[in-house]
């Protein structure tokens, strides 16, 4: 009797660890069918459609799936003065700096907040459960994000600009997976699981200074200039998801392209071809991971916005570097609990970093 009882608490103590696995590679999967179906219910108008610009669905454990949509680009037809522009040649790009004045229309109209939001609703009703392996009380969630990029087309050149996204109006939408699957059971009706979606429209979330200082440190350490391994061009972006913490999303590179030789200016190297790079950025990637994971717990116990059981994560695109080995994707996150640990030296560096929770994800597995 003694030795039955061992065995069910072992077996009781197992089961959350099983019913935790996750399988990456049909999550993908999931994600991109997911995310057609929801593309091609905006794009049934032409007047929402995204032009090219595609839906983000990623998931995070113990929250759920989040899709974000992106906002239209706007356009204008503007002549540009020779005077104007500059050439940056270690980036072998141009560089236009031009004082412009630019309205931004956020007003959708009525009909068109409601042709918006029908879709969405169409989505999480009835394919959102295409999406297997969400636990019960995870969600699926669909917003849109700041518009912050547009184009211009004039003079044959196209370029970025950047813009401010204030006064751009907030939509999200969701719902968790076990009332889907009540609907789906029949144990609900579909305008029950309607009642039970979470719809909030608002303006822009009032920015914290903790996490904007955050994301310009990292910026700042990943600059070309700065950097000793992998960098990056722009500020990451983040999200704050209430009870469960801080997301940052950090695209990186590794080199410039100039037809098919490679310039790496953390290396100071220019004129290499393509098999040296790769090799080089093989190299780095140990340097990297150990570096971020640096830079997560030294800079990331600056953060007062979290609270003790909240996460800070980053998850980061990868340079692209085909047949390399190294992952396309890296997902770091820890406590806010160890961040204040390591701040108050209760813990080393070394048992801070190994804190850090690690998923990478490789092309191949895709």
């Amino acid at each position: 009797m003694k030795k039955l009882l061992i065995y069910i608490c072992i077996l009781l103590f197992s089961l959350p660890v099983v019913a935790q696995q996750i399988d990456q590679a049909r999550m993908d999967r999931d994600l991109e069918v997911a995310k057609n179906v929801l593309q091609t219910l905006f794009n049934q108008d032409r007047d929402m459609m995204f032009w090219g610009r595609n839906i983000e669905a990623v998931y995070l454990e113990g929250y759920g799936v989040i899709f974000k949509l992106p906002e239209r680009y706007s356009y204008l037809n503007i002549n540009i003065p020779e005077i104007a522009v500059f050439e940056r040649k270690e980036m072998r790009e141009e560089k236009v700096y031009i004082d412009l004045k630019v309205p931004v229309d956020d007003s959708i109209g009525n009909e068109r907040k409601k042709e918006k939001k029908e879709a969405v609703i169409t989505f999480l009703t009835d394919y959102s459960d295409l999406i297997g392996q969400l636990k019960p009380d995870e969600k699926i969630k669909v917003h849109n994000r700041a518009n912050d990029n547009f184009f211009y087309v004039g003079t044959g050149r196209r370029s970025s600009w950047s813009m401010t996204s204030s006064g751009l109006e907030k939509f999200s939408a969701e719902v968790k997976k076990k009332d889907v699957i009540a609907y789906k059971e029949g144990k609900i009706s579909r305008k029950e699981l309607i009642n039970r979606i979470t719809f909030t429209t608002s303006e822009p979330a009032e920015k914290h200074q903790d996490l904007e200082l955050f994301a310009s440190i990292v910026k700042r350490l990943y600059s070309p200039d700065l950097s000793e391994t992998y960098f990056t061009d722009r500020t990451p972006h983040y999200e704050l998801l209430k009870d469960y913490g801080a997301i940052f999303y950090l695209k990186t590179y590794s080199s410039y392209s100039n037809n098919d030789l490679y310039s790496m200016p953390v290396l100071g190297r220019s004129d290499i071809d393509l098999e040296e790079r790769n090799k080089k950025v093989t190299e780095l990637y140990p340097q990297f991971e150990k570096s971020i994971k640096e830079t997560m717990i030294e800079y990331g116990r600056t953060i007062k916005t979290l609270k003790g059981d909240e996460i800070l994560m980053l998850k980061v695109k990868l340079t692209k570097c085909d047949g390399c080995g190294i992952p396309e994707t890296l997902e770091l996150s820890v406590s806010k609990q160890v961040l204040s640990q390591y701040d108050q030296r209760k813990l080393s560096l070394d048992k801070a970093m190994g804190a850090i929770k690690v998923k990478k994800t490789f092309k191949d597995t895709k």
